[in-house]
C-alpha cells in the first residue's frame, strides 16, 4: 500500500494541475496566462515522467557548485553558535557569563546574512536527518578555535567573527550561483516553446 502513495498523490496533483489548465484555457487570453499554461503543462509532463521512472529536470534536485557545500556551511554556522555558547560574553552581567542561545544565534545569523529563524530551521533539519554530522561540525568549529578558547581570547573574538563572516559569504556565493543556474535553466526551457 505504501508504494501507491506517491502515485495517488501525483494523480491528485495531476488532476489539480489539469483543472488549472482548463481554467486558464477558458479565461481571458494574456501573455501571463500563456506562460502559466506552459508551466502547468511542464509540471503535468514531469509527473508523467516520474510515474514512468524518469526524473525530469523540473523535479531534479538542485546542484550546488561544490557538491555538499551548502549543508556543510550551514552546519558550520551551527558550530559557531555552539562555540559562542561556550565562551565568555564580554557584555554579560551576573552569573551567566557565556553567550545565551538567542544572542549566539543572532550574532551568527548576522555574520551569515540570515535570520535567527533560518539557523533554527537548519538546526531542526540537521538534528532530524544527520545528528552525527551536526555534532562533528560543532566539534570541528570548537577544535578550530581551541587554542584561543584556552587562552581566554587574548586578542579578542575578532578571529572568530571574521571566520563566521567568511563562511557566511562563501555560503551566499554558492547559493547565488545555484540560483543563477536555476534561472538560466528556466530561461532555456521557456525558450524552447
Amino acid at each position: 500500500m505504501a508504494k501507491d502513495v506517491p502515485s495517488s498523490t501525483r494523480a491528485r496533483l495531476r488532476a489539480l494541475l489539469e483543472g488549472e489548465i482548463e481554467r486558464l484555457e477558458k479565461g481571458k487570453p494574456s501573455q501571463e496566462a500563456e506562460d502559466d499554461w506552459w508551466h502547468l503543462l511542464e509540471l503535468v509532463d514531469g509527473l508523467d515522467a516520474l510515474d514512468g521512472g524518469v526524473v525530469p529536470a523540473i523535479f531534479a534536485p538542485a546542484k550546488y557548485a561544490k557538491g555538499a557545500e551548502t549543508p556543510r556551511l550551514q552546519m558550520k554556522a551551527l558550530g559557531f553558535v555552539a562555540l559562542l555558547r561556550r565562551i565568555a560574553d564580554p557584555a554579560a552581567k551576573g552569573k551567566k557569563k557565556c553567550y545565551t542561545a538567542d544572542k549566539a544565534q543572532m550574532l551568527v545569523a548576522d555574520a551569515y546574512g540570515r535570520t535567527s529563524e533560518a539557523l533554527r530551521s537548519w538546526e531542526k533539519t540537521f538534528k532530524l536527518k544527520c545528528p552525527e554530522e551536526l555534532m562533528k561540525a560543532e566539534m570541528g568549529v570548537c577544535y578550530l578555535f581551541h587554542n584561543q578558547i584556552l587562552r581566554g581570547w587574548p586578542s579578542g573574538t575578532e578571529p572568530l567573527f571574521r571566520a563566521m563572516r567568511g563562511a557566511g559569504q562563501e555560503l551566499h556565493k554558492i547559493q547565488t550561483k545555484a540560483e543563477e543556474s536555476r534561472a538560466a535553466a528556466i530561461g532555456k526551457s521557456q525558450g524552447k516553446k
